[in-house]
């Protein structure tokens, strides 16, 4: 799959990309959710039922719903309902509805998965025993793909996909969809692939005089210019290189590197330097993680500028 198909994956590839990202069958896939916002909501979506799933309670019911003698059925689920909740076509009260309803409900949950693991072969109603669809969960030893998304309910959705799969529309999606700027993959010899991107490719000036309004810059006190082609790449030794267009009238640049996590930023690298280029030796950068670059700095002027953007290693 090249990286602009129009090849949408199902979702138990998607699933399977989930459990296992570095094999060489999802090779491409990474690169396709990067570049189709279809494909990453609907990764996100099932990213959000995993959370949801995700707690002692629903685990201890689970156990407990095993341990039963009592056979109980499957409740019925509305395949078309459950395949627009997926997909994100689902207005709040519904989805409020249906999570709780998987949370809650050991039976549906499993009809659910039974269902997005086989979607071609499911009649509208599903009436499928326990049995048979705790069975099926069990061979997660298997490569084939189905059974790769059973392999991640016996885990009891303890996977999450990687950070930036989950950036959001407005900085991420928007960026890249919309060509804003352009998303760049650089492959050097260590088979490390980056890809760059920018939230606002601009670069924002303010006088050092002024008081900021509310966040970094005030709108009434700033002003942009576009601020495009920062390149990213890793070389040898773990360096990680920047390099970015030359800024009139500056004299050093300060550049920070930040990880992105579930709990914030946090700050790896930090250099001031006078060319307009920065490297990073010895750093290891986790897969499927985003970084952000900040870059500031203060002009002959008497101004100080401001701009970031961010990558993945792939």
């Amino acid at each position: 799959m090249s990286v602009n198909s129009e090849k949408h994956p199902e979702l138990v590839t998607i699933m399977g990309f989930i459990d296992d990202p570095d094999t060489m069958e999802f090779e491409n896939l990474g690169l396709h959710l990067a570049t189709c916002n279809a494909c990453r909501n609907k990764a996100a979506e099932l990213t959000e039922l995993q959370s949801n799933l995700k707690s002692s309670d629903f685990i201890h019911q689970h156990i407990r719903y095993e341990l039963t003698e009592n056979k109980q059925k499957i409740p019925q689920i509305d395949e078309q309902q459950l395949e627009q909740y997926l997909n994100g076509n689902t207005d709040s009260s519904q989805r409020r509805e249906i999570t709780e309803q998987l949370q809650n409900d050991v039976p549906s949950l499993k009809a659910a998965l039974h269902f997005v693991s086989h979607q071609s072969a499911m009649q509208r109603k599903l009436t499928v025993n326990e049995s048979k669809i705790y069975t099926e969960t069990q061979n997660t030893k298997s490569r084939h793909k189905s059974l790769k998304f059973s392999a991640i309910i016996k885990k009891y959705f303890t996977l999450s996909l990687p950070a930036w799969l989950l950036i959001p529309a407005s900085g991420f999606a928007s960026v890249l969809l919309l060509m804003v700027v352009n998303v760049q993959f650089q492959t050097v010899d260590q088979h490390i692939n980056i890809a760059s991107y920018q939230d606002n490719a601009v670069l924002e000036y303010r006088k050092k005089a002024a008081q900021p309004g509310i966040g970094f810059f005030s709108n009434a006190r700033k002003k942009t210019v576009n601020f495009k082609n920062i390149t990213i790449t890793m070389g040898d030794n773990n360096t990680l290189m920047l390099n970015w267009p030359t800024i009139k009238q500056v004299s050093s640049y300060t550049i920070r590197l930040n990880k992105v996590t579930a709990a914030g930023s946090v700050l790896l690298k930090e250099k001031t330097v006078k060319n307009n280029s920065v490297n990073f030796r010895n750093i290891k950068l986790d897969k499927q993680r985003r970084y952000q670059w900040i870059l500031t700095g203060e002009t002959s002027t008497n101004e100080i500028f401001y701009a970031t953007g961010g990558f993945v290693r792939h």
